[in-house]
C-alpha cells in the first residue's frame, strides 16, 4: 500500500524530533490544522484550494518536495459538498430582505454650520464698529491747530449781554499822536 502525503508529514516531523505545536508556530497554522495534513484530514479546510496550499507549506517547512505529497483529492479521506456544515445550515434559513435607504442629509450639521457663520459675521461686525469708533475719537481728541496770525489786528470778540448784566467798560480810543509845533 502507497503511504499518504499525511503519513509522509507525521514521519518527517517526528525524525526532526518536533511537535505539532512547534510546526504549528513556526508555519504559523493552528495546531488543528497540521493535525488535519497528518491524518488526510481535507474536510476541515474551509475549501481545497486551502488544503493544497497549507500542505506545500508545511511539506516545504519539512524539507520535503511538496510534488511527492500527491493531490489531496485522491486521498481516502476526500471531501466534498456534504462536508462543510456551514453550508447546510444556512440553506434552511431564508435570506434577509435587503433594505435600501436613500440616504438623508443631517439636518444638525447644517444648522451647526449656520450657527458658526453668523457668529464669525457679528464678530467681524462687531470689530469694524469698534475700530470706527476709536478712530473717531481718536480724531476729536486731537486739538486743531492754532490759526497763523494776520498782522491786521482782528476785531475784538463779541460778547453777548444778558439783560440787567451791567455795560461792560469801553474800550478807550487809541492815542494820536499829536503835532508838534514847529
Amino acid at each position: 500500500m502507497q503511504e499518504t502525503a499525511g503519513q509522509k508529514l507525521r514521519q518527517a516531523r517526528e525524525l526532526k524530533k518536533w511537535s505539532i505545536d512547534d510546526v504549528a508556530r513556526a508555519t504559523r497554522m493552528h495546531p488543528d490544522r497540521v493535525h488535519d495534513l497528518e491524518g488526510d484530514e481535507y474536510g476541515n479546510f474551509p475549501n481545497l484550494s486551502y488544503g493544497r496550499n497549507f500542505l506545500m507549506l508545511y511539506a516545504r517547512h519539512l524539507g520535503l518536495d511538496a510534488a511527492d505529497m500527491g493531490d489531496p483529492n485522491v486521498s481516502r479521506n476526500s471531501f466534498g459538498l456534504d462536508d462543510y456544515e456551514y453550508l447546510h445550515t444556512g440553506r434552511e434559513q431564508p435570506m434577509p430582505a435587503v433594505v435600501t435607504e436613500k440616504p438623508r442629509r443631517a439636518i444638525v450639521p447644517i444648522l451647526l454650520g449656520l450657527a458658526a457663520l453668523a457668529v464669525v459675521l457679528a464678530l467681524v461686525i462687531g470689530f469694524v464698529v469698534i475700530s470706527a469708533k476709536r478712530l473717531e475719537s481718536r480724531r476729536t481728541d486731537v486739538a486743531p491747530e492754532p490759526e497763523p496770525v494776520s498782522a491786521e489786528a482782528s476785531p475784538p470778540p463779541v460778547v453777548a449781554l444778558r439783560s440787567g448784566d451791567p455795560a461792560p467798560p469801553s474800550e478807550a480810543p487809541a492815542a494820536q499822536p499829536e503835532a508838534t509845533a514847529a
